[in-house]
C-alpha cells in the first residue's frame, strides 16, 4: 500500500510506494497538499500494480500520466488527435505560408493521412518513429529520394510547432533518416559481354582485297 513521507530538503510530500519488481521506492508528488498526495500515492501503486500483472499498456500508461497531471494541476495535460492537429497545423500555415505552398502542405498531410487510416484518431504522441519510417518507406514505393525528403521535412515542420505546443515531448520525425539520391545506372549482363568478345576474337578476318562493312566498319574495294 503506498504511503506518504516528507524528506527535510523538500517541501513536497514524498510517495513510497512498490514498483512492479517488487521493490520498495519513492517519488515526489510534487504537491504540498497531503490529500492530494495521497492521491497521487495511490495512482503510482495502482499504476505500478497494473505492470506488475501485465496489464499496464501503453493506453493506461498515458492515462495514469494524464491523472497525476491533473491531480497536482489545475489545468489538464494538453493533448490532440493527429487529425485534428493535421487540420489545425494547416490553418495556421494557410495564414504565414502563400498559397502554393500551403497546397503542397495540405498534399502531403493527406499522404500522411491515406497511410495512417484510422491511426489518426489517435493522441499525437503515438505518431512516432515506427510509424513515419513506415510512412517514409511507403512513399519510396512511388517517389523519387528528393520528395521524400520535402514530405519528411514538411512533417518535421508539424510536430515542431506540437512540440512548441507541449503536445509531444520530442520530435519524432527528426529520428527519421532521409533518403539519399542515387543515380542507377544501367549496366549490360556479364554473359552477353563475354559472348560478344567470344564472337569478336573467333571472327575470321578479311581475305586480302575483301572487307565487310558491317562486322569491320570498313569499306568494300570496289
Amino acid at each position: 500500500m503506498a504511503s506518504l513521507r516528507r524528506l527535510s530538503n523538500s517541501p513536497f510530500w514524498i510517495a513510497c510506494f512498490t514498483l512492479p519488481d517488487g521493490r520498495r521506492t519513492n517519488r515526489s508528488t510534487g504537491t504540498k497538499d497531503k490529500r492530494q498526495a495521497q492521491r497521487i500515492a495511490a495512482q503510482y501503486e495502482d499504476a505500478a500494480r497494473e505492470a506488475r500483472n501485465g496489464r499496464f499498456v501503453e493506453a493506461r500508461a498515458r492515462k495514469a500520466i494524464a491523472d497525476i497531471f491533473a491531480l497536482a494541476n489545475k489545468d489538464t495535460l494538453a493533448s490532440s488527435t493527429i487529425e485534428n492537429f493535421i487540420q489545425s497545423w494547416l490553418k495556421r500555415k494557410e495564414l504565414e505560408a502563400g498559397a502554393s505552398t500551403h497546397v503542397r502542405y495540405a498534399a502531403i498531410m493527406e499522404d500522411l493521412r491515406e497511410f495512417l487510416g484510422a491511426r489518426t484518431k489517435l493522441d499525437i504522441a503515438h505518431l512516432t518513429v515506427r510509424e513515419i519510417s513506415q510512412f517514409r518507406d511507403a512513399l519510396a514505393k512511388r517517389r523519387t529520394p528528393g520528395s521524400i525528403t520535402v514530405s519528411l521535412k514538411v512533417v518535421r515542420s508539424a510536430l515542431a510547432q506540437a512540440r512548441r505546443e507541449g503536445l509531444v515531448n520530442t520530435n519524432e520525425a527528426k529520428r527519421v533518416s532521409l533518403l539519399k539520391n542515387r543515380r542507377v545506372v544501367e549496366r549490360r549482363p556479364f554473359t552477353v559481354m563475354v559472348e560478344q568478345r567470344k564472337e569478336v576474337s573467333s571472327a575470321k578476318p578479311p581475305r586480302e582485297g575483301e572487307c565487310d562493312r558491317d562486322s569491320w566498319g570498313g569499306e568494300s574495294n570496289p
